[in-house]
């Protein structure tokens, strides 16, 4: 999967916050010095910039998979932003680096990491079983699974087993897909019901399927859809689906992690430890809580740490 740049992407777009949004590829700088990022000034930190490995030559290749707000998405200047975009900024001002960002689809970053595309994915990416077999972990959020539904909830829905026999669209390559399969195989075949999965290889695409009536939700992360439906048609729209049988921090909560190829321990360790810098001297909790997602913060920053936060 290529990287997409802006320029070459002209007639993308995706449906958020109540207009079209164009997409692509974005490059930001941070570089030596400082930064400011969520009202704090972040500075270069001579030590942890000294773990990372010389052939980087000051420059991360990041990879993330917008529109996927409000983690990564771009705004009506096109430029990419979101909560992974200042995390992300953060870590390369701490290590005074450049970011260079990639905008690709989220099915294509592990394969592009692996190939060396790419340094790191910052892209709300759950830690798995499957996934921390090709690549590492640097954990820095928690996830879980919501329904995004049309606004008056036509169809009636009330728990995830009502989705059972019908259409749901969701983003390919994303957790949800297995967990959908999973739950198929555990309830809804027993009705004979399977719900419907429709992938997509954007989710502005997934989320297109559920506005068009294609499909009965959009099955996404719950932070994203909270979003989503708090801000398309100046909350119109959409609706996320309450679920009592849920968790609060919805369906499969998961550890969410920065992606680094398992040859890049030094860069690993390095982005681990900037992390933990920021967290320390509070910058984190400021970028998490300038986009409303507070109920998302780990504890700490760990490497693999396990699939089900703690």
């Amino acid at each position: 999967m290529k990287a997409r740049r802006l320029a070459a992407v002209a007639a993308c777009a995706a449906v958020f916050a109540g207009g079209l949004v164009g997409c692509g590829d974005s490059s930001d700088s941070t570089g030596s010095g400082s930064t400011t990022i969520a009202d704090r000034k972040v500075m270069v930190d001579e030590q942890l910039a000294a773990k990372v490995p010389d052939s980087f030559r000051g420059r991360l290749r990041i990879a993330t998979a917008a529109p996927y707000p409000p983690f990564e998405y771009f705004d009506e200047n096109q430029k990419l932003v979101g909560l992974d975009i200042d995390l992300g900024n953060a870590v390369a001002a701490k290590l005074g680096m450049k970011t260079d960002w990639q905008a690709v689809s989220f099915d294509g970053v592990i394969a592009g990491t692996k190939a060396k595309r790419f340094d790191l994915i910052i892209s709300d990416m759950g830690v798995t079983s499957e996934r921390a077999k090709e690549i590492d972990f640097v954990t820095y959020a928690l996830a879980g699974i919501g329904m995004v539904i049309p606004k008056g909830n036509p169809q009636g829905v009330t728990t995830l087993a009502d989705f059972c026999g019908k259409p749901v669209s969701m983003e390919k390559g994303a957790i949800q897909v297995t967990f959908i399969q999973e739950f198929n195989k555990t309830t809804c075949a027993k009705a004979g019901k399977p719900i419907q999965i429709a992938q997509f290889a954007k989710s502005s695409d997934a989320l297109l399927s559920l506005k068009t009536g294609k499909t009965s939700g959009f099955f996404v992360d719950l932070a994203s859809g909270t979003y989503i439906a708090r801000t398309s048609e100046k909350g119109a729209a959409f609706e996320v689906l309450n679920d009592s049988k849920a968790p609060p921090s919805g369906y499969n909560p998961i550890k969410i992690g920065v992606g680094v190829g398992k040859d890049h321990t030094e860069l690993r360790d390095a982005v681990k430890a900037a992390l933990e810098a920021l967290f320390a001297d509070g910058t984190y909790t400021a970028i998490f809580k300038k986009h409303g997602l507070q109920g998302s913060v780990v504890k700490k920053i760990e490497i693999n740490g396990a699939e089900t936060p703690q």
